[in-house]
């Protein structure tokens, strides 16, 4: 006896990113912040500020710094995993 087995259950992929993004962006950008909040300049003694920058799949993480190659430093401690 064969049983045919039927679903109704579709995924609304739109409405499941609409919800997961913000949430992966936000922790993305909590982990960024948690890195880079106890590193300062070591020329200028200041911190960096990182923010997200856009919306839905087009978001920038955006760094602050008081010069490029502390910038720089900061995005190599941000990505490393």
């Amino acid at each position: 006896m064969a049983v045919k087995i039927t679903s109704k259950a579709r995924f609304d992929t739109n409405r499941i990113l609409e919800q997961v993004l913000p949430k992966a962006f936000d922790h993305a950008l909590q982990t960024a912040q948690a890195k880079a909040q106890l590193l300062r300049c070591p020329e200028h003694h200041q911190g960096a500020t990182i923010s997200m920058q856009g919306s839905g799949t087009t978001r920038q993480m955006i760094i602050n710094g008081c010069c490029d190659t502390f910038r720089k430093k900061v995005r190599q401690v941000v990505t490393q995993k």
